[in-house]
């Protein structure tokens, strides 16, 4: 395996088995056959920053971190595993503050994760120069993970994403623009999930007004949304996830 390969594992005995093992020659994504470890290859790892890289356990296993936090269908089909990995980086929600990644499972306050993000992603091989992208976020934890029955609740519809000279680029406004976290109080810990997909219409997301799973961005419209119709109507592919977890301070 090269220099410019890195490897994500707890294990510095599995590391060494599979650079001298597995194949040196993947462009994005390969399960090591020995131990299941993921090897990240750039410049697909050098979408997310250095500081979040040792927290990330990428596996593409049925044990992946997605799968083992209990993301599954509607979110995942069962058949699918990631092309790309989502970065999405919160700015400081207050002058004293650093910025905060979210990193398959991180834990942070709903004031951290107020602010819009910002997200990156590198298309997966074969993409496109024009291909558009959407990005969603939702909670599936309403009012809590026990007790799902108001979700899940929509956080974020982006359309018209672009990938250009290696930046990300958003063309037009949101479908629905980003609400943070706002766990009740007592309920625990919730998991606020990204996604971002391949646009496979023409035109990509459709807007507001031509919707059929919502109608407007109040509350009760968000809550208990048709996530699997949205995604189905709308043409979307996903291509890779990312989340965190966040909860009131009154527990």
């Amino acid at each position: 395996m090269g220099p410019s390969c890195r490897l994500l594992t707890s294990s510095a005995t599995a590391a060494r088995r599979c650079v001298r093992r597995c194949s040196p020659t993947t462009t994005s994504l390969q399960t090591c056959p020995l131990s299941k470890i993921t090897l990240l290859r750039e410049p697909f790892l050098s979408s997310f920053p250095t500081s979040a890289r040792p927290s990330l356990t990428f596996e593409l296993s049925k044990n992946s971190s997605l799968r083992a936090a209990g993301i599954s269908a509607p979110y995942i089909p069962a058949s699918w595993t990631p092309s790309t990995y989502l970065q999405v980086t919160f700015p400081p929600s207050a002058p004293t503050e650093k910025e905060h990644h979210v990193a398959l499972g991180n834990e942070l306050t709903p004031t951290q994760a107020s602010p819009e993000p910002s997200f990156s992603f590198v298309p997966p091989p074969g993409s496109k120069p024009d291909q558009t992208y959407t990005v969603l976020c939702v909670d599936p934890d309403a009012p809590s993970k026990v007790d799902q029955k108001w979700g899940p609740v929509r956080h974020w519809v982006q359309g018209g994403v672009r990938v250009g000279g290696g930046k990300v680029v958003v063309e037009r406004g949101a479908v629905m623009g980003y609400k943070g976290p706002g766990p009740p109080p007592k309920t625990g810990l919730h998991r606020y999930i990204f996604a971002i997909y391949r646009d496979t219409l023409p035109g990509g997301v459709k807007p507001l007004e031509e919707q059929k799973t919502f109608k407007d961005n109040e509350l009760q419209s968000r809550l208990n949304w048709p996530f699997a119709e949205f995604v189905k109507e709308n043409g979307l592919e996903l291509l890779g996830m990312n989340f965190f977890e966040a909860q009131n301070s009154e527990q």
